[in-house]
């Protein structure tokens, strides 16, 4: 067909489009003059594209969506199903030049309750025709059988990696510990309930190389209604560049950080960031739809979506992502941020306002305080504890037991660290020592005491916190716990039940005494506390738990899964170990203060939520 002819045929469109401009229907004129481009290049219509942007940003944010803002061209099909999408991109695959160069690909799948999804998704990637990727899932906290299905599948892949997190805190969190766990040079990612084009990582980083100085890449994605599997047009669209492709070069989490931990829009925020510090012409676009949403009750995207049909939806921002946006474009537009020392992970605490609906963060509105107690042995093991804690609290009280200088990795502005003097030792009773300068001084705060020689997660914080925070902060939180038995004949009597901090516990349970290496509470539930009650050193559990009773606050070992806490490698000394042989000091102690006998409601201030977990056979005993 010769030019005129094309012309000839598609005039009218362009007057139509002039028309719906002029007439102030400057959404219905930009998807026009989309068309326009398709057909002749965005060139032609360059302008025209830029007026109708500008209108729809003067009137009113909400009329059109934050991708369609940013992007320079967008493709209208006709092709109406999945199966028409995927030959298209085969036939532009077929056209492609192959790679220079093979990096490793890291992709990161974040899951919530995707049980009818998560396999197909996991396959997508698995059937890439790159072959050079790892692919790490982290799970939020699923409910349903994701984490079996997970749980299966990573035992078959070896190139698959399985996370799980112990508290539900939002898919960007989940993003954030899946690049922290991630090797690869380009780290892409995928949401648990989508699929995409089996070249989709070859295309992707074809045009990452191709584009001089590129640090990222995205691709443009279709949204497909599962139950037909036909495309869901999405104001008029077929497929559009969207934010969940995006590829990046590792490098990038070091110059400007990581993902805010709202529970939606943070990819927006996220990729303004980036253009707010490489600039636009940095990233690398694909105009060809490698990526396949499922459209679903209770995705991500649910609130600001109006279905006109049954594949046909029109998209508005929300309030609470409207908000976010102004607040996070006012952010960037300010100068001299360090967007690396800003935005940095894990945190426990939103790093820029939101609504409450954007949020699952613990956001403690007091002071977090993390005691730990060392021995020279373990010094490299303390300096990975430290490291893994330091950004999920606000101080560390570290108790030096026999170092004879302090190490450098402990010479930060959040840490305070007591040296023992000489051979007087308080060994884990240094755990405790602020406790009592806080209680004496009225002050408040999350108390915590941890090991160190234990490997704590990057959701650990969080989640005892909003633990803490479901029992009304009024009972003793820790993840090893032990019940003794009634009128047992010594501490560690073999009828003792021990709740091990490495192993899955299915629900919450009230326990006799905790550990002290995972130990969390609210400061101000101790009316009165004095370190010279415990008596001896090494038995800082049996004094602890004493210390709790009397302050009328059970304590409780929480629900994990297997391995949320593990020991690291065993070649220094133990507690136990010194102590499982002769316990006759420990004996003593725990009959004086009654840890072996039965507690009644009224030993308790019981909650609501802890009558749940009295035991249900015998409703007046704690067992």
């Amino acid at each position: 067909m010769s030019l005129k002819n094309r012309i000839d045929d598609h005039m009218v469109t362009f007057l139509d489009a002039r028309k719906l401009y002029n007439s102030g229907k400057y959404k219905d004129a930009l998807y026009t003059y989309l068309k326009l481009a398709n057909i002749y290049g965005s060139d032609i219509v360059n302008i025209e594209l830029e007026k109708c942007r500008n209108k729809l940003g003067n009137i009113n944010e909400n009329t059109t969506s934050l991708e369609e803002l940013i992007i320079k061209k967008d493709v209208l099909s006709s092709n109406n199903d999945i199966l028409s999408l995927i030959k298209q991109v085969d036939n532009y695959y077929n056209s492609s030049q192959n790679l220079k160069n093979k990096p490793l690909v890291s992709v990161i799948i974040t899951s919530h309750n995707t049980e009818k999804y998560i396999e197909s998704s996991i396959n997508s990637i698995l059937e890439q025709s790159y072959d050079k990727i790892e692919i790490i899932v982290v799970d939020d906290n699923s409910t349903d059988k994701t984490v079996v299905i997970l749980d299966r599948l990573s035992k078959f892949y070896k190139n698959l990696k399985f996370i799980q997190l112990n508290s539900n805190l939002g898919t960007y969190y989940a993003k954030n510990i899946g690049i922290l766990n991630s090797k690869g040079d380009i780290i892409f990612f995928h949401d648990s309930d989508d699929i995409c084009h089996r070249n989709r990582i070859e295309l992707s980083l074809k045009a990452l190389e191709d584009k001089e100085g590129a640090i990222a890449v995205r691709s443009a994605y279709a949204r497909i209604n599962p139950n037909n599997l036909q495309v869901v047009q999405v104001d008029s669209l077929d497929y559009k560049l969207g934010l969940i492709t995006l590829g990046v070069k590792r490098e990038v989490f070091n110059k400007i950080g990581f993902f805010n931990c709202t529970t939606k829009a943070s990819d927006d925020e996220f990729f303004n960031r980036l253009k707010n510090y490489y600039k636009k012409d940095k990233i690398a676009e694909i105009m060809q739809p490698l990526y396949f949403n499922t459209m679903r009750e209770g995705s991500l995207i649910s609130d600001m979506v109006d279905w006109t049909g049954e594949n046909y939806i029109y998209q508005n921002t929300s309030l609470s992502r409207s908000n976010y946006v102004k607040v996070f474009k006012d952010f960037h537009s300010r100068n001299h941020i360090d967007f690396a020392e800003k935005f940095i992970f894990p945190n426990i605490r939103d790093i820029l306002p939101v609504e409450s609906d954007m949020t699952k963060l613990s956001n403690p509105s007091i002071p977090v305080y993390i005691n730990i107690c060392s021995i020279p042995q373990r010094e490299q093991k303390l300096q990975k504890v430290i490291e893994v804690l330091l950004n999920q609290c606000d101080f560390i009280h570290v108790y030096l037991d026999g170092y004879k200088q302090v190490p450098s990795f402990l010479k930060h502005k959040k840490i305070t660290v007591i040296q023992s003097s000489g051979s007087e030792s308080l060994r884990d009773n240094g755990k405790f020592i602020l406790l009592e300068e806080l209680v004496s001084q009225n002050k408040d705060g999350y108390y915590f005491t941890v090991d160190d020689d234990i490997n704590y997660p990057l959701d650990y914080v969080n989640t005892m916190i909003k633990k803490l925070n479901y029992y009304h902060d009024s009972v003793v939180l820790g993840v090893h716990g032990v019940i003794i038995p009634y009128n047992s004949d010594r501490y560690f009597s073999k009828r003792r039940k021990v709740f091990a901090f490495y192993r899955k516990l299915e629900m919450d349970k009230i326990v006799s005494l905790l550990g002290t290496g995972t130990v969390a509470f609210r400061v101000n539930k101790f009316h009165s506390f004095k370190l010279s009650n415990f008596y001896y050193t090494g038995m800082a559990d049996i004094f602890f738990a004493n210390e709790c009773n009397k302050n009328k606050l059970p304590m409780i070992t929480i629900s994990r899964h297997d391995s949320w806490l593990y020991e690291m490698e065993k070649n220094t000394p133990t507690l136990f170990g010194e102590f499982k042989y002769d316990d006759t000091k420990q004996t003593q102690i725990m009959k004086v203060y009654g840890l072996d006998r039965y507690k009644s409601k009224n030993d308790f201030n019981i909650s609501e939520e802890l009558e749940a977990l009295l035991p249900r056979l015998n409703a007046l005993e704690f067992l």
